[in-house]
Formats: C-alpha cells, structure tokens, sequence
C-alpha cells in the first residue's frame, strides 16, 4: 500500500491499473471512475466525522474506494442510517446534477452513468453494500444482531444468484460483457471472508444498556449457559430478563441483562 497522505493510501495494483488505462488510451475514464467513487467516500466521511467517529484513511484498491474508521460505535439508530445512506444518496444527487448537463459533453454523460450505477449497485441489500449493511441495521434494531445476521447472509446470497443468472443471460445475448460477473465475484468474496476483529453491536450493547427503556419487557428463554450467545438474543430497545431452563423445560434460573452484562464485563465465569 503506497502512503500518499496521512489519510490517503493507493494500492499498488491500482497505480497498474491506471498505467494500463494509460496505455490503452482509457486514463480518463479510469479517473472518472474514482472521482465518483471519491465522491461516495467522502459523503460517509462527512457524516462519520457530523456524528463523532474517527476516521483513520481512504484507501483506493483495484475495483474500489474504501473508508476505513477507527471506531464504529454509532449507538443511535438514526445516525446509522445517515452514515450509510450518505454515499449513494451523493451520488444519486450527482447523477442528477449531470443528466442535466449529459448532452453538453461525453465526460458529462459518463459521469451521469457511472454515479447512477454506484448509487444503485450500492443501495443493493447484500453484504457488505451499504444497502445490505443498512438493512441489516434495520432488521437488528427490531429483533437482534444474531438474526440479522441469519436473515441478512441467506437474502445475500439469493441476491448473487439472480446476478449470476442476470450474468449468464447476458452472456447468452450479448457481446461477452463480464462487468455482472466481476460483481459478483466482488460479493461472493465478501460474504465468505467478511469479519470484523470485534462485533460492534455487541460492544455497543455493553457500553449503553443502561439507556434503554427498561418500561418494556423483552423475554428470553434458553437451556444456554453461554452469555455471549444470549446476549445476541437481546432486543437493543427493550429491558431483557432471561430465563434458563433444563433438559426438561423447567425455569431453573432467572436474571436480569445487568446480571449478564455485569459478567460479561467483569470477566468472571
């Protein structure tokens, strides 16, 4: 990874890829490209720094322009809608700011296309697109971490198959275009490989458990003595009691999340 600023950083296989686009006279759409996959990132950054987050770079790989942040700890709902919203809602802004402008010049309409594209590509719900990340969110904020997570891995692959059925069609029809299929490799890719170093909604659960409205009771029964599996049972916006039970079914014990967390956070077995 080649350092051009504190808070820029190139892949070196990018620097290739602009050579050859050089080379096959295409240096201008390959700028073109990053300029609007810039402008994605940097929407997210904006919002990141709006609702407290640190950022650490922006890295430009091969097929892509990551954010990298130094923390995630959004614990408002509303704020994590914003932050992932904000990329392709800039770029839906920007596709309309040049189909305005699109018969003017050929730089004009490309640009209108490919930020049409991003935003769209991005709104998908598949892990890990911002589409997917959001409703992943959304399905956690109405149930729990654990579930989204279930519900979130079977509707991202069901997505990749139709692409790779849409591929497969336009293959059949077309002049062998292999943009869908190298999407698709792009998604597969992430979904078997994608791990986070520490689960974020679960820390977040730890840090702000006490601020939640403890009026409204959420009931948990479970024959597991295993507290971070119980806890991803959790309902982020509701007062937890669990209820753990023998082979038989009989209620041989019950606490309360701050007895859990409390465990949890001490590190005691």
């Amino acid at each position: 990874m080649l350092k051009i600023t504190a808070k820029l950083h190139l892949h070196f296989f990018t620097l290739v890829l602009a050579f050859l686009c050089f080379f096959e006279h295409r240096l201008v759409v390959f700028l073109l490209t990053y300029a609007t996959m810039l402008v994605h990132e940097m929407s997210h950054l904006l919002c990141a720094r709006l609702i407290g987050l640190r950022t650490d770079k922006i890295c430009l790989y091969p097929f892509g322009v990551n954010l990298k942040l130094k923390n995630k700890m959004v614990h408002s709902f509303a704020d994590e809608c914003i932050l992932y919203l904000s990329g392709p809602l800039s770029n839906a802004l920007m596709a309309l700011l040049f189909l305005m402008l699109r018969d003017k010049s050929y730089i004009f309409e490309f640009l209108y296309v490919s930020n049409t594209a991003l935003a769209a590509m991005n709104l998908l719900p598949v892990i890990p697109l911002d589409g997917g990340i959001l409703l992943k969110k959304i399905i956690a904020h109405f149930s729990n971490e654990k579930t989204a997570g279930k519900i979130m891995k079977v509707i991202s692959a069901s997505i990749i198959l139709c692409l790779l059925g849409i591929f497969v069609y336009g293959v059949m029809i077309t002049e062998y275009n292999f943009s869908v299929l190298l999407l698709c490799v792009f998604l597969i890719g992430n979904l078997l490989v994608q791990q986070e170093k520490y689960d974020a909604d679960f820390v977040k659960e730890l840090m702000f458990y006490d601020r939640k409205n403890k009026s409204k009771i959420h009931h948990i029964i479970t024959d597991s003595d295993n507290f971070p599996d119980i806890i991803h049972k959790f309902h982020k916006n509701k007062y937890n009691i669990v209820y753990q039970t023998d082979k038989q079914g009989h209620i041989t014990k019950t606490m309360t999340e701050e007895e859990i967390l409390r465990v949890l956070l001490s590190n005691k077995p």
